[in-house]
């Protein structure tokens, strides 16, 4: 018999109740699947498919799959075979027999051998099979209009993201740029450029570095770059969303054309979501940042991209995003606040 992740209890009461689900794992009759007893007394039975994230997937004949969250189960007896992922990084396989009391026993298929642990100390059953090779995902939008006539102006607007992940790391570099003229007068030239690493650690934390660098002809701003670091958590990461939120540390230096430049250590705060609705027919995605002088709080930049998108085919798809920029602390004679409905074109991959 093998315990793992001690202690799952206290004194004689403990030892008790190990000895008893113990000889309950031998003297149960085999049920060809499992049945889960819910925290209100409803049993559910069928086939025990996968829980992660707190959520475990259950295979029933009568409703298909349904998902029970982990900790509304108070009693699990299957005949099945299941790896079992705990807190610590250890995996184990065998049948899993839950008491009310939160704790497992394991009759592993290598032998006879018995593993118990507590409820609480299993992350997953039947963890997805981890790819450890680097894959691509990214997308390029373009925008733009070109009058001819009475009226000549030309606009292009282009943003970007290229993400390169593996189970443990990510790299994203992230683009955006507009480039605006009426007759022969430029009327708007900024651009911006992001570029970060992140490591995951355990339990979708990671660590992250970054480098940044803006421009905006218009804002009296020749450069603004920054590097920094900080801690981001992964909410949330399927194929239909992902959430994640970031905080850390920077140091921003501001080269300004007509008055003296500027540099401070700062704080970075950012908020990044996307959602797929009605079966990958519609995405909404949102992307907000702040960045906030250490020295002068009220120095204060504000970044928010939120819009849109709609699959058309093959990769295609058309976006509206609206951008607002807000800086609290401009460049003299310059106003605060800089928004922009932009309409693109783009390829997603």
């Amino acid at each position: 018999m093998v315990v793992l992740n001690k202690p799952i209890g206290k004194g004689m009461r403990t030892f008790i109740s190990l000895g008893v689900i113990a000889c309950g794992a031998f003297a149960i009759k085999p049920v060809h699947g499992a049945v889960v007893t819910l925290q209100n007394g409803d049993q559910v039975t069928g086939e025990v498919r996968q829980m992660v994230d707190g959520m475990l997937v259950f295979a029933t004949s009568m409703f298909g799959e349904i998902k029970i969250p982990w900790d509304n189960v108070a009693k699990l007896v299957s005949d099945q075979k299941a790896q079992l992922q705990l807190n610590d990084g250890t995996e184990v396989k065998g049948a899993i027999t839950l008491d009310d009391a939160g704790l497992i026993v394991l009759s592993e298929h290598r032998g006879s051998q018995l593993v118990m642990l507590a409820k609480e100390n299993v992350v997953a059953v039947n963890p997805p099979i981890v790819d450890p090779a680097m894959h691509y995902s990214g997308r390029l939008d373009f925008g733009g209009t070109a009058n001819r006539g009475n009226t000549t102006d030309d606009q292009l607007n282009l943003n970007g993201e290229l993400v390169a992940r593996t189970p443990i790391d990510r790299y994203t570099l992230a683009v955006e740029a507009k480039e605006a003229k009426s007759g022969a007068t430029r009327t708007a030239s900024n651009q911006r450029i992001l570029a970060q690493y992140d490591i995951f650690l355990k339990n979708k934390n990671y660590v992250l570095v970054n480098a940044k660098t803006e421009s905006d002809r218009f804002a009296d701003l020749n450069s603004r770059s920054s590097v920094g670091f900080g801690y981001g958590y992964q909410f949330v990461d399927t194929e239909i969303t992902q959430f994640s939120g970031e905080a850390g540390l920077s140091y921003v230096y501001e080269n300004y054309a007509h008055e003296a430049n500027k540099s401070f250590p700062a704080m970075s705060l950012g908020l990044k979501y996307d959602r797929q609705f009605f079966d990958n027919k519609l995405i909404f995605f949102q992307n907000l940042t702040m960045d906030m002088s250490v020295n002068n709080p009220g120095n204060t930049l504000w970044r928010n991209r939120m819009g849109i998108r709609v699959p058309i085919a093959q990769g295609m798809n058309v976006s509206t995003q609206f951008n607002v920029d807000y800086n609290n602390d401009p460049a003299i004679d310059k106003k605060k606040a800089d928004s922009a409905v932009i309409v693109s074109v783009g390829y997603a991959f």
